[in-house]
């Protein structure tokens, strides 16, 4: 499994997505119907596998860095919905 960082102090996994705007519709806010084909199931599923070895390994916590809010505020309501162990923050 893989992270894009690491923070000791605060035993904190990292991960960054930037530039992913372009897969989605601006005006539904939606994922572009290519982007939902394996782009957005690949995603997710490395979203579950990171929340699921954050969960399994107390304290640690798990922090996704959005550049772009339309894809901040759409993976943050999915981590939400699929109840997964992950803080998202809006970092541009």
């Amino acid at each position: 499994m893989e992270f894009g960082g690491f923070r000791l102090r605060e035993c904190r996994l990292q991960e960054a997505k930037a530039r992913d705007t372009q897969f989605f519709d601006l005006k539904t806010r939606q994922p572009k119907w290519f982007f939902s084909i394996s782009g957005l199931v690949d995603t997710m599923r490395q979203a579950r596998k990171q929340s699921a070895v954050a969960r399994d390994n107390p304290p640690t916590k798990l922090t996704w860095y959005f550049m772009q809010p339309i894809p901040h505020e759409y993976f943050a309501g999915r981590f939400v919905d699929e109840d997964l162990s992950i803080e998202c923050v809006f970092y541009p």
